[in-house]
């Protein structure tokens, strides 16, 4: 509907016949709503803001606590996945790609010489149709780097299990030859972790665990936004945040290095 027609009584309408079931996703679409209105309002359009206080609606949601793996379980967790899915593991920690742009890697997204993974595409499913496209943000677009120790994991896997041609899939259904479906992906994931004793932990939740390990390594806010391809620097934050526990660690290995210099 025209800007200026919407109304106070039609976002409580619209809030009310939300899914409050999913209480964070409703939370989440109410504040995104409120804030493209503010900006109307401050570019004159409309006032006041008619999302402005509705009662019930964007109250902060609780944040799932997510226990970080160490590098030997992620290991442990990789090396129980299908061989040729292995390296899937291993691309999700270290490199912070997710699940959908690594389904949907091709054989020339790998640039061996730099070292470098090129996140170009992701698959996703909508309305029970799979979409393959370009990521659902400019961001999503990037160059990650590789981590030294995982080239070789890359090498063999190009020679035993990718697609081959520069459009082959690195990851694919042996079934069909086609993407990996994320249901398959997914059930995949949940037997390797119950395997090595590993629960509660999502695919995606990989990604918090990397860029974790990369904020304690020192990667700046911007860094860590750039190689999860984040559009604002507030999710960046939250892996400073938890690197802020480390602390403690930190300047006791500090202290090491000043006692050792007496």
């Amino acid at each position: 509907m025209p800007l200026a027609e919407l109304n106070r009584a039609q976002v409580v309408k619209w809030w009310g016949n939300l899914d409050h079931t999913k209480e964070r996703t409703a939370d989440t679409t109410y504040s995104l709503l409120r804030t493209i209105l503010y900006g109307a309002v401050d570019d004159g359009l409309i006032a006041p803001n008619p999302a402005q206080r509705i009662r019930g609606a964007g109250k902060p949601s609780r944040r799932r606590t997510v226990d970080l793996l160490t590098p030997t379980q992620v290991q442990a967790v990789a090396d129980a996945m299908p061989d040729r899915w292995r390296l899937g593991v291993l691309l999700g920690a270290w490199c912070g790609l997710r699940s959908g742009e690594i389904r949907e890697l091709r054989r020339g997204d790998i640039d061996l010489t730099r070292s470098i993974v090129k996140v170009r595409r992701a698959v996703a499913r909508v309305g029970g149709e799979t979409i393959i496209g370009a990521p659902k943000t400019e961001a999503g677009i990037r160059d990650v780097n590789i981590p030294a120790s995982m080239l070789p994991d890359v090498r063999q896997h190009l020679l035993d299990f990718a697609q081959i041609g520069d459009n082959g899939l690195l990851f694919y259904d042996p079934a069909t030859g086609l993407t990996v479906h994320d249901g398959t992906w997914r059930r995949a994931w949940l037997k390797a972790c119950e395997q090595v004793g590993i629960t509660d932990q999502h695919f995606y939740d990989l990604r918090k665990t990397g860029l974790t390990y990369l904020a304690l390594s020192g990667a700046t806010v911007r860094e860590l936004q750039v190689i999860a391809g984040h559009t604002t620097a507030t999710m960046a934050m939250r892996y400073q945040e938890v690197a802020q526990e480390h602390l403690p660690d930190v300047y006791g290995r500090l202290s090491d290095t000043i006692a050792a210099g007496k």
